[in-house]
């Protein structure tokens, strides 16, 4: 199963009318609306990309309301979540060296 996420960027106001319009395509995981550079983030899953591209981020590019749709499939994962609490390193705080007497001092 390969996952992908979409970002979509929408005409102004219409991010709402467009994530209830993309939870309803078949193998959309989930529809989120967003500040920033894009309005509407959906993550989706299927058997192949060029399945999430052709059932998915095709009518999503073919909406109206939508001005632009990128696709970012998911690579594998390189590790399995922890289980562990995060433990931080120990570390030194290093004392800043004193300041050069008269550098950096206008008109002494």
């Amino acid at each position: 199963m390969h996952e992908a996420f979409v970002l979509i960027e929408t005409e102004v106001g219409r991010a709402e009318a467009v994530a209830r319009r993309i939870r309803e395509l078949l193998g959309v995981q989930y529809v989120e609306t967003v500040r920033g550079a894009y309005d509407v983030v959906a993550r989706a899953d299927g058997p192949t990309i060029a399945h999430i591209q052709a059932e998915i981020l095709s009518p999503i590019q073919a909406d109206p309301q939508v001005t632009r749709a990128l696709l970012c499939p998911l690579g594998q994962r390189a590790t399995e979540p922890s289980t562990q609490p995060f433990e931080p390193e120990p570390f030194t705080i290093v004392e800043p060296e004193p300041a050069l007497s008269g550098v950096g001092v206008w008109g002494a």
